[in-house]
């Protein structure tokens, strides 16, 4: 592919928190330009790309080149679509965004204004759970099944899951991978053990911050009240509640810990 444009391509300056830039494709033959740089470093260990665009009848795409000759004339596509992750060697690549509509069916009257996405994912080696957050929740419960962190139910009720995704470099210091794409699944035991999947799991994403910490919200379902403890002076019903939350480019970068949901209790 030969195209002049490539020359006066709009240089990005990435960054850990990535960059988003807008533009407008005023007909279904206009292109626009833009240029990275991806260094050899963990922090561009892939790089995410993602386009929208606010026109109802046009729409956009991202084409990814790699210059083989220095003139520009041997431009090699090497990706297209409307977003995802990709891994790149260390060099200069250049985005190319164009209309998805044809001259037959492109709207004149309704231009597309773009938001264009380009930010680098850190390489990812642990992720791990540090905390929860629920409603009155505050303290461990020490019930027969082990000594975790409990919350009570309420509507609307939500888990609120802190951890961190990180890396070790060469020097082996431990560093946070910033915007590693995390999942999260609760899944209710009681619920799972009455065969009722449809009550058992909840989940999520998130994308971690530029240093790795990330907080993954989820909103849980009705409890059971499947488990049963009898205290010295009231009896608690509840369920256990096992949390896993995994690193969504690596399914065997993960961690599980376990909450408490309390469904009711009373006293004596």
């Amino acid at each position: 592919m030969v195209n002049e444009n490539a020359k006066e391509s709009v240089q990005l300056d990435l960054n850990t928190s990535g960059i988003t830039v807008s533009g407008k494709i005023n007909s279904p033959i206009d292109n626009d330009w833009y240029s990275f740089n991806v260094i050899d470093s963990p922090e561009y260990d892939k790089i995410r790309l993602n386009i929208t665009s606010d026109s109802e009848s046009n729409d956009c795409r991202i084409e990814i080149y790699k210059n083989l000759i220095s003139d520009y004339c041997a431009m090699l596509m090497i990706g297209s679509g409307n977003g995802g992750e990709i891994s790149l060697p260390s060099g200069k690549y250049y985005i190319r965004i164009v209309s998805t509509n044809s001259s037959n069916n492109f709207n004149a009257v309704d231009i597309p204004t773009y938001d264009l996405i380009v930010t680098p994912v850190s390489r990812v080696e642990d992720v791990e759970i540090n905390y929860f957050e629920g409603y009155c929740g505050h303290i461990v419960y020490d019930y027969p099944e082990g000594d975790y962190y409990r919350i009570e139910e309420k509507k609307p009720n939500v888990i609120a899951i802190h951890g961190r995704a990180t890396y070790t470099d060469d020097n082996g210091i431990k560093k946070g991978a910033a915007n590693v794409n995390i999942y999260g699944e609760v899944i209710n035991k009681q619920w799972e053990a009455n065969r009722r999947p449809d009550m058992a799991y909840t989940d999520g994403s998130v994308i971690a911050d530029s240093n790795g910490f990330f907080t993954l919200r989820i909103n849980l379902k009705s409890g059971l009240g499947g488990l049963y403890y009898s205290a010295p002076v009231s009896v608690h019903h509840y369920d256990l509640m096992e949390v896993n939350v995994t690193a969504i480019n690596n399914e065997n970068i993960t961690d599980r810990d376990y909450f408490y949901l309390l469904k009711s209790s009373y006293i004596y």
